[in-house]
């Protein structure tokens, strides 16, 4: 018997340490509409106290994307769906920098979702021991056949 508890006991501790060196993403199961958030809030494998937010939480930054994502001409006449992925750090003063897409869908999306991010208005930091802190996001914005390109 203490032979399996000294094998337990080495699988618990191995999959603690294996979790505290891990990224942590968190998906929002409960949310089914557009858009699904990614999280990623991990800086030198620490996770952080409190994730960055967008100003008014997860409902405001999808009524900024609702409002302000434009489909490209090319897209629409592609009919091109699916999400474009882009990764951004959320500054320690809320800036958002080093801005990339991670997995795109060409035709003019990718370019589409860059100047969303850039035209983001300032987030709350993520915090760490009660200081804010640079923090990796990654965001998926998804279009939509239905999306209707704004003038």
């Amino acid at each position: 018997m203490q032979k399996y508890t000294s094998v337990i006991l080495l699988i618990i501790l191995t999959a603690c340490d294996f979790h505290r060196e891990t990224d942590f993403t968190v998906f929002n199961s409960h949310q089914t509409h557009f858009p699904t958030l990614y999280k990623t809030t991990t800086i030198d494998s620490k996770p952080s106290e409190r994730a960055p937010q967008f100003p008014g939480g997860e409902e405001g930054l999808k009524q900024f994307i609702t409002d302000n994502l434009q489909s490209p001409p090319e897209a629409l006449k592609a009919e091109v769906t699916g999400k474009v992925y882009v990764s951004f750090t959320v500054g320690d003063k809320g800036l958002l920098q080093d801005i990339k897409v991670i997995k795109g869908l060409g035709y003019g999306c990718d370019e589409e979702v860059v100047r969303l991010v850039r035209h983001m208005p300032v987030w709350e930091p993520g915090l760490q021991g009660g200081q804010p802190i640079d923090v990796n996001y990654i965001l998926p914005v998804e279009f939509k056949k239905t999306r209707i390109t704004r003038k």
